[in-house]
């Protein structure tokens, strides 16, 4: 039998992780997470470090590699309850749980969006902004949606589409908030295993990376896609061609649901937008790499604040965005994917537009590019991801 070199493949290639107890050391008999992702993987990268000396010839006197610098972009397709750890230690905290109390009885009005009970008070336990469902309602009357007003006895949502709800009266029913998570000041490391089968020898073919941080979140949403997202990560080191650590498992994923374009809805102070053909949002932690002499790999990855930036692609129907730009108008943006899985929202309580003009680019549709920036509200934080199955 003949025997052919050829080179890995990404289609065979995978990616694993599991958190660390100690940053930088892999914990022992680790359960290794499939990371669900596209493209991407951690690459080991030196600086050239070029000698100046004159020695009396045009030749280079000499050359050295600098410290060893590991980081990499993964991408990733976005669904429920898939990145849920990632996401956890881009922020640098964990989930919290949402809560679910007795509503009473309650009655669905479908033409005004609204769920009322019959005794009791939403306000205790719900704000606007919050993602809930009643579960026990009927049909897509139990499917989670964002609270827009609140009093003691109603509740009025959004990210409903028109059509899904129908009236329904006097149901026993529980009502339910979503996990959230916003900013903190938990510092979660990662070890993350690189498979690739193609080249083994013996071993397996691994490239084990240790000490990984989540430094830079993005995701993207628009018309006519499937939802995509980016982790930059960073690591303080990386051991190529590495044996496979012992008792090492794999638990079994649950692949849920790809989000796309049409789960998604944009909720800026309460009220849907419309004409909106793509979001861009990041969520940078201001992360760099810092080194000690006598040891070539990272020493530890700085972090500092957590910046999220959005930009709204529309189409130019009004000067409502363009006046709020202008007049420095402070808004709240909520972002929502919704698929038979679960629901998950990306909610900025307090942003400004931070820039905003029609591009008139031919005879066809004007269109316009929204720039936001987020900043820390009265309460909570500048970033509140919330879940809810």
């Amino acid at each position: 039998m003949t025997t052919c070199n050829k080179p890995a493949t990404g289609a065979a290639s995978s990616i694993y992780y599991v958190e660390e107890v100690t940053c930088g050391v892999t914990p022992a008999s680790p359960a290794w997470n499939l990371m669900r992702r596209t493209s991407g993987n951690l690459q080991l990268t030196k600086d050239t470090l070029s000698s100046n000396e004159l020695d009396g010839s045009r030749d280079r006197a000499d050359t050295r590699l600098g410290q060893n610098q590991t980081a990499g972009d993964i991408a990733f397709e976005m669904s429920y309850g898939a990145h849920d750890d990632l996401y956890a230690a881009a922020l640098g905290n964990t989930w919290a749980s949402g809560t679910t109390e007795a509503a009473g009885d309650v009655t669905v009005l479908a033409s005004a969006k609204t769920f009322t009970r019959d005794v009791g008070d939403f306000t205790t336990s719900y704000a606007v902004g919050d993602v809930v469902n009643f579960p026990s309602l009927t049909g897509d009357n139990a499917l989670p949606f964002i609270i827009t007003t609140v009093t003691a006895l109603v509740i009025t949502g959004a990210a409903i589409p028109v059509g899904r709800l129908a009236d329904e009266s006097s149901v026993t029913t529980d009502i339910t908030s979503g996990d959230y998570l916003e900013i903190g000041t938990v510092s979660t490391s990662f070890s993350i295993l690189e498979h690739y089968p193609d080249l083994d020898s013996g071993n397996g073919g691994y490239i084990l990376t240790t000490g990984v941080k989540m430094t830079n979140l993005a995701f993207n949403m628009a018309v006519n896609a499937l939802n995509t997202g980016t982790f930059q990560t960073m690591g303080l080191s990386q051991t190529i061609d590495a044996t496979l650590p012992v008792d090492s498992t794999f638990p079994t994923l649950t692949k849920n649901e790809i989000y796309s374009g049409v789960d998604g809805t944009i909720i800026e102070d309460n009220a849907i937008i419309g004409f909106v053909t793509g979001v861009d949002a990041t969520t940078d932690t201001e992360s760099s790499a810092q080194f000690e002499l006598g040891d070539n790999n990272v020493s530890f990855i700085e972090q500092g604040r957590v910046l999220s930036d959005l930009t709204l692609s529309t189409f130019f129907v009004d000067f409502t965005q363009l006046s709020k730009f202008a007049n420095e108008t402070e808004v709240s943006l909520l972002l929502m994917m919704e698929s038979t899985d679960g629901a998950l929202a990306f909610s900025y309580p307090r942003c400004v537009y931070t820039s905003g003009a029609p591009e008139v680019s031919g005879p066809g549709s004007i269109t316009a590019s929204m720039g936001a920036s987020a900043f820390a509200p009265v309460s909570g934080t500048s970033i509140k991801i919330q879940r809810l199955a």
